[in-house]
């Protein structure tokens, strides 16, 4: 039987507002049927785009048509994702993470320019992961809010989602505690488990020092490679090479603050009276990014 280490799966937990559309649109764009390209690269969210392509979803591709498979990206990853497939395949977990003001900025002014180029001021609230049910409500829109600290209030599921989202990464959350995927995959068919793409407990449970812990012990241990935005467009080329696959020159594609309309700037953020609150507030995450930024170096 094939060693699965000699298969390797590169498996993108991928935050969002973090560098992530840029990455996989540079490791090959997962709809392109040049050469068969669309075999290396499986984006897990789009599925309706897969089947509107003309494209076979994952669970409808052969064995021989798996084993071609390089990278799985999407918001909807997790550690086990192996587990979806026919073959047997090593998975390389890997992640990036982004300055943790800079990634909120980013959210909030694209949550603004689709809103504005859509004409439809729901979307600020609605845009995943949606915001706080009574913002949501009452359709509340950029020009409520003074500051960003204002708006990352009526956000819960955007705060310290990067600490968050190591932890819904490797563990589900049921019955007020949290699961370890693995135990959830020896339970049932492992081809059956499928953790939410935006998981309700974003909302209602904030981290704390127990939760930071278990994240950054995910970093260090279990992750391949945690990455930073700010590095990506040296980082991808060299990537791409060590995978195997043909690297893009892609602009960003991930626009807001570019082609779309743009609320704020960083700098007007700073100079807004409660920078300091949303600072302590995003805590978490800024330790989470501190330590990356400083000690984590990619493997190839």
């Amino acid at each position: 039987m094939t060693n699965p280490a000699d298969n390797p799966l590169y498996v993108y937990l991928h935050i969002p507002k973090s560098g992530g559309t840029t990455l996989l649109w540079s490791i090959g764009q997962q709809y392109d049927r040049t050469n068969d390209r669309y075999l290396k690269h499986y984006h897990w969210m789009n599925t309706q785009l897969y089947l509107y392509n003309n494209l076979p979803i994952l669970e409808r591709r052969t064995v021989e048509q798996q084993k071609q498979l390089k990278f799985i990206t999407g918001h909807g990853t997790y550690n086990m994702v192996q587990y979806w497939l026919k073959v047997r395949k090593q998975p390389f977990l890997f992640t990036t993470f982004r300055d943790p003001i800079d990634r909120l900025l980013s959210s909030f002014n694209f949550r603004y320019g689709l809103s504005e180029l859509s004409q439809d001021r729901q979307n600020f609230t609605l845009i995943d992961p949606p915001m706080d049910i009574h913002a949501r409500f009452n359709t509340k829109y950029p020009d409520d809010y003074s500051t960003l600290y204002e708006w990352y209030l009526d956000a819960s599921a955007e705060q310290n989602i990067q600490t968050k989202w190591m932890i819904k990464s490797f563990y589900t959350h049921y019955d007020n505690r949290f699961v370890p995927w693995e135990a959830v995959v020896k339970r049932q068919n492992p081809a059956d488990s499928m953790p939410d793409v935006w998981p309700e407990w974003f909302e209602n449970v904030q981290p704390d020092q127990d939760m930071f812990n278990n994240a950054l012990d995910i970093v260090k241990n279990k992750i391949w490679w945690a990455g930073i935005s700010d590095t990506l467009s040296a980082d991808i080329p060299e990537l791409c090479k060590y995978t195997g696959v043909d690297y893009v020159n892609v602009d960003n594609r991930h626009r807001s603050g570019i082609d779309f309309p743009r609320y704020w700037t960083r700098a007007d953020v700073e100079a807004q009276p409660d920078f300091e609150n949303l600072l302590k507030a995003e805590q978490w995450d800024i330790k989470l990014y501190n330590y990356v930024k400083h000690n984590c170096k990619r493997p190839f």
